[in-house]
């Protein structure tokens, strides 16, 4: 019962870094459409 008691929420934490990683995509890709060559 530890085992998947910790497991859980690796596999959670990890589930939900993803989505925060794809979601600051999409918005750094919005603002490079918006916003082009704005950082060279």
């Amino acid at each position: 019962m530890q085992t998947l008691f910790f497991y859980h929420p690796v596999m959670y934490s990890k589930y939900d870094f993803e989505n925060t990683t794809k979601e600051l995509v999409s918005t750094g890709n919005a603002l490079q459409i918006l916003a082009p060559k704005r950082e060279k």
